[in-house]
C-alpha cells in the first residue's frame, strides 16, 4: 500500500486496548497479585498512548502506556509512562516480503517487555499492596 495503506494489516481477536488490559492483569497474576475491578481501591488504568508496528523494510513497534493507581478517594497515588522504542530487528525475509507472523509475533514480545516495565518500575507494586490493605 502506498500513503498509509496497509499490505498486510495485522488482526486482533479482541480490540488492542481489552488485548493489552488482559496481558496486564495475566502479568499481575503471575506475581501473585490480582485486583477487583469492583473494589474501591486500588483503582488501576491503563491507557495505551501509542500501539504501532510496521515492517517496511524492518520490524518496528513503538508501544507505550499510562498506569495510574488511585486510591479509594479517587486520589492518584502512582502515575508513570512506560515505553517500548520503536527496536529493529532483522529477519530471514525483511520489509513487504516478510511473513506477518513475524511482525505479530514481534510486537507481542515488545508489549509484554512493556507491561513487565510497568509493573517492575519503582513504585508501582507498592501502591498497589498498600492500596490493597
Amino acid at each position: 500500500g502506498e500513503y498509509g495503506t496497509p499490505l498486510k494489516p495485522l488482526h486482533s481477536e479482541k480490540p488492542i486496548d481489552q488485548t493489552v488490559q488482559d496481558a496486564f492483569d495475566v502479568a499481575l497474576a503471575t506475581r501473585g497479585i490480582r485486583i477487583d475491578q469492583r473494589a474501591a481501591a486500588p483503582s488501576l488504568k491503563v491507557a495505551i498512548v501509542a500501539f504501532e508496528a510496521d515492517q517496511l523494510v524492518r520490524a518496528e513497534a513503538d508501544i507505550r502506556l499510562d498506569i495510574v493507581v488511585k486510591s479509594a478517594s479517587g486520589e492518584t497515588i502512582y502515575s508513570h509512562e512506560t515505553a517500548e522504542d520503536p527496536e529493529k530487528f532483522g529477519g530471514v525475509a525483511e520489509g513487504i516480503f516478510a511473513d506477518p507472523k513475524d511482525l505479530q509475533a514481534y510486537t507481542q514480545a515488545t508489549m509484554d517487555r512493556a507491561i513487565n516495565e510497568a509493573i517492575d518500575a519503582p513504585g508501582f507494586l507498592t501502591a498497589i499492596m498498600t492500596q490493597q490493605r
